[in-house]
């Protein structure tokens, strides 16, 4: 008899602070036996806070490497005679999904779909609020991807703040998961990309194309 008590439905506010606070509450709270991160930036703060004193879950990590989120491989016992290999957290009470992303798969079908040599990519600032390293790992990951140039946009809630960071030499941008912009935010940045003729590509998926970014292989 799984309950979701009302009161125990937090919102956080996309912001870095409303996500520390609101896990933080939940883990301590009592009459909480179990905490699940429903978010991209809920699930950075519960998979990197170390030993948990409950079970907790985050929903939504993107790519576990560059998000630096604990892994470790342990042998099973699968019969008497046989183990296998596993990928667990290693960390006391947490769990965590990884979503389908291979993002240098992504940069590569990006690349033959439309040819660039300059990429941006747009980020959730509230993620490098948690995690400052994070800028630095993208950039990393990037260029290991065979990029000589790119650079990296942390996005808060203004798309127009997004649109005026944008290098002058960017000649692709890719979207990575922006939850704090609602559908009309998202059609209006796509809108401004295609007016500057800067293909796009969407790491969430095709609700996104379909308000005008170029490509995805995402299949939400």
């Amino acid at each position: 008899n799984v309950q979701f008590p009302a009161d125990k439905q937090l919102v956080a506010d996309w912001t870095a602070t409303g996500n520390q606070e609101a896990v933080d509450r939940l883990l301590v709270d009592s009459e909480v036996d179990q905490v699940l991160a429903l978010g991209i930036i809920s699930s950075q703060v519960i998979s990197t806070k170390g030993d948990l004193p409950k079970p907790g879950y985050g929903a939504f990590v993107t790519d576990r490497e560059i998000q630096k989120i604990p892994e470790k491989e342990i042998e099973r016992q699968v019969s008497e005679t046989e183990t296998e290999s596993i990928a667990v957290s290693g960390v006391e009470n947490l769990n965590y999904t990884v979503l389908g992303v291979d993002t240098p798969r992504e940069f590569s079908t990006f690349q033959q779909v439309a040819p660039h040599d300059h990429v941006t990519v747009l980020y959730s600032a509230a993620l490098e609020a948690i995690f400052p390293e994070i800028d630095q790992r993208i950039q990393d990951a990037v260029r290991s991807f065979g990029y000589a140039q790119s650079a990296t946009v942390p996005v808060g809630t203004s798309v127009d703040d997004v649109l005026s960071a944008i290098p002058a030499e960017t000649d692709a941008v890719y979207v990575s998961s922006l939850p704090q912009f609602g559908r009309q935010d998202m059609e209006r940045l796509a809108d401004a990309l295609i007016d500057r003729k800067l293909p796009s590509f969407s790491q969430t998926g095709r609700p996104e194309v379909e308000l005008g970014l170029m490509a995805t292989l995402g299949q939400a």
